[in-house]
């Protein structure tokens, strides 16, 4: 007898939680019992393939459980369209800002609206509790601009943050019904297209740009909506509106929708927490030797032997992309040993462009206290720390000493570099 072909166990053999389903078969019940029959297959331990863990049979029994759900629907049943078939495999992208792209055949893609984009579309203006974005980011909207009616931004805007509107769509009249209607690009709505030449009107908010394009309107002054708009020098904490470039007193009729995207300037803050008894955080030895990492405990000591003296400490580094700091915590562990250099001491250097723009020496003769916390304000790209053990005279072994250093805490502003 032919021996049946084992199948492939699943990657996750015992998935949390389960999935119901529903199908529509031929109302037959041949039909069934096959694929019945089919599924119940999947319950025998003896067709999964053999593993160490022996996973065949929990498979088999987390298929059995399943089975045993099986039961016919409840009403009419869906009806199947034959000559129908769905594309499954039709490429999908979905954004960050869960928007859904769908490739067509000719390579370009269409946007997919879910219902919660619809509903907000059909509500048109965002009303309180609407979330600006945060300092430093971007955050996009769906807008809705009626004729002759403003669609008003749910924040208020500063000196270079940057407007965009893109997907524009719709058509637009400030003389309804029978009147020119326009397309958002400026030209002529007519017969389903975007067609003719554009229409100035010296009447409206920006007499010199077509009529029913969108404008961004910003402290009383109209730009053109068409392309982005960085927020001129002057403005502060100023509302925003979207309107279409229409005259006062018209018989309006029509939408235009659109995304809107907005993006704060205002800088963004950080805090990065270098845990070393996690990882060396991309901090090095400043010299070979100088320092030495261990998993778990982070970065301890090094004997620097040269001139008079050995010196024993924790000397690291890193360099980074310039970033405008404001303050620094130093937590670290130290063991002090002998002095044979009483005038050496721990020192915190921040670096730009290899020229120090700040240090802070500890005062010698006394070992440093944890934490070290120093608020400075400086453009950054390097920063340098020496823990000071302990010294002795050249060949000594460098006076015993160790150090511990387990963390540092930066703060700055802009994003963060690390």
């Amino acid at each position: 007898m032919q021996r049946q072909s084992v199948r492939t166990l699943p990657e996750n053999p015992n998935p949390i939680g389960t999935r119901c389903i529903q199908i529509t078969i031929p109302d037959d019940d041949e039909w069934e019992r096959d694929l019945y029959g089919e599924v119940w297959r999947l319950t025998r331990w003896n067709l999964w393939e053999r593993d160490l863990a022996h996973n065949g049979k929990p498979v088999a029994d987390q298929w059995l459980t399943a089975i045993r759900t099986w039961k016919h629907c409840n009403g009419p049943s869906p009806i199947i369209h034959n000559g129908i078939m769905e594309d499954f495999e039709m490429p999908l992208r979905v954004d960050c800002d869960c928007n859904v792209f769908v490739t067509c055949c000719d390579g370009t893609e269409k946007q997919i609206l879910t219902s919660d984009q619809v509903q907000k579309l059909v509500q048109g203006q965002p009303g309180a509790g609407t979330t600006p974005p945060g300092p430093g980011t971007c955050k996009t909207y769906d807008a809705k601009i009626t004729s002759g009616s403003a669609f008003y931004l749910p924040l208020l805007v500063n000196t270079g943050d940057v407007l965009t509107l893109s997907n524009l769509d719709g058509s637009s009249s400030d003389a309804a019904p029978v009147g020119r209607w326009n397309c958002p690009s400026g030209l002529q709505f007519f017969g389903g297209i975007c067609t003719g030449s554009p229409f100035i009107d010296a009447g409206a908010p920006a007499p010199t740009l077509p009529i029913g394009i969108p404008l961004f309107v910003v402290n009383g002054v109209y730009y053109d909506a068409r392309s982005p708009l960085t927020v001129p020098g002057g403005i502060s904490i100023q509302p925003a509106a979207i309107v279409l470039n229409y005259a006062s007193g018209g018989a309006y009729a029509g939408d235009v929708t659109a995304r809107l995207e907005v993006c704060n300037n205002q800088a963004g803050t950080f805090t990065h927490v270098f845990d070393f008894t996690l990882s060396d955080g991309g901090w090095a030895a400043a010299l070979a030797g100088l320092a030495n990492y261990v998993l778990g405990t982070g970065w301890t000591q090094g004997t620097l032997n040269g001139g008079p003296n050995d010196y024993t400490q924790v000397n690291i580094q890193i360099f980074f992309p310039s970033r405008l700091l404001t303050s620094v915590k130093v937590e670290f562990i130290i063991t002090p040993g002998t002095f044979s250099d009483p005038g050496a001491t721990s020192q915190f250097r921040a670096l730009h462009a290899t020229s120090s723009v700040w240090t802070f020496n500890f005062p010698s003769g006394a070992p440093p206290t944890s934490p070290w916390t120093y608020a400075f304000s400086a453009p950054v790209d390097q920063l340098d720390f020496s823990l000071y053990c302990s010294s002795s005279a050249a060949g000594g072994g460098g006076g015993g000493g160790t150090g511990v250093q387990y963390r540092i805490t930066v703060e700055g502003i802009g994003t963060d570099p690390y």
